[in-house]
């Protein structure tokens, strides 16, 4: 925080990022303080501001595109290091354990005690309306070029954001009931409307490559993470639970545990299947007492493992495809 950066950088953001944490961070993958720094798509020219380091590497992470076209890069620390890598990388990876949640001191291994819930808190759940308003499902760009007075209608759906990552379980948090107007989330592109700069519009401009032709080739893609971004962010933070576990210091941000939610019922072996699943680990904290260490952590998932529940026309124009 006493220091900033103020340069401009040309390239790979996953390079920008690179840089700036070998020279102003001084960390090193010898010293062990790099974990994970995933490359990212496009050549582009970063001007950072005036900005402290971390908060160029949160700039960077903003626009970061990884090989899928999606921007979900975060920046973070955890026990391997400083990361600089996709949501997509993190959700695919395997989980730490599974979390266990019955009744304490029943079973026949010592082992289970160890991964076993002492206290579980449902932060928030699935809320449709607040996606919605997310534009998880669909949304609108609108972008506008004052260099070449050039404005860009572009319509961004499910398939174009959900659908080209990878994810923590089976099924999306999707709704597919018919409003009113006969169409679902996924049609409804007005839910969700932003109005940014665009460039990309220069590529085609004869007067900005005559005049100024690296500005036409290296340019801020906004369309590709202005709306999309907001979105992937806030479809992760639609189911949050936080546990508390048995002292482990092997539980750190950025990993994932896999969560046995039971449901409320007197028969065994039964789970919810609106909270069993897959998590990313988000947040930890080690509490270390006289008597006891435990670790509260907060986990989030993007996805679910409950039956997606398609509407009569969906039903019948799906088997009509097939």
């Amino acid at each position: 925080e006493q220091q900033k950066v103020n340069q401009v950088y040309s390239g790979n953001h996953h390079e920008v990022a690179e840089r700036i944490l070998l020279d102003y961070l001084r960390v090193t993958a010898r010293s062990g303080k790099i974990g994970i720094v995933e490359p990212s798509k496009g050549i582009h020219d970063s001007v950072i501001p005036n900005m402290s380091p971390f908060d160029a590497m949160n700039w960077l992470a903003q626009r970061a595109i990884n090989s899928e076209g999606l921007p979900d890069y975060i920046f973070f620390q955890n026990k391997m290091g400083y990361n600089f890598v996709s949501l997509s990388t993190l959700l695919s990876q395997k989980q730490l354990f599974d979390v266990n949640f019955q009744p304490k001191n029943m079973g026949p291994s010592v082992a289970d005690e160890f991964v076993g819930a002492r206290d579980v808190r449902i932060l928030s759940q699935y809320d449709l309306t607040e996606n919605i308003r997310n534009g998880v499902y669909s949304g609108k760009f609108i972008g506008f070029d004052p260099l070449t007075r050039k404005l860009n209608v572009s319509h961004v759906n499910l398939s174009d954001v959900y659908l080209k990552g990878k994810h923590a379980n089976k099924n999306p948090n999707l709704s597919t009931a018919k409003n009113r107007e006969g169409l679902d989330a996924t049609q409804m592109y007005d839910s969700k409307v932003t109005l940014y700069p665009f460039a990309s519009t220069r590529n085609d401009s004869k007067y900005t490559k005559d005049n100024d032709p690296k500005t036409a080739t290296i340019i801020d893609d906004t369309h590709n993470y202005v709306l999309q971004r907001k979105a992937i962010l806030a479809n992760l933070m639609q189911t949050r639970i936080q546990m508390t576990l048995p002292g482990n210091f092997a539980i750190s941000s950025g990993f994932n545990l896999y969560l046995q939610m039971p449901n409320r019922s007197v028969e065994e072996g039964v789970y919810d299947d609106t909270l069993y699943g897959k998590y990313l680990i988000i947040g930890t904290r080690h509490m270390i007492k006289y008597d006891r260490h435990e670790t509260i952590v907060e986990v989030a998932t993007d996805s679910t493992n409950r039956q997606l529940i398609m509407s009569d026309t969906q039903s019948s124009r799906t088997a009509g495809a097939q």
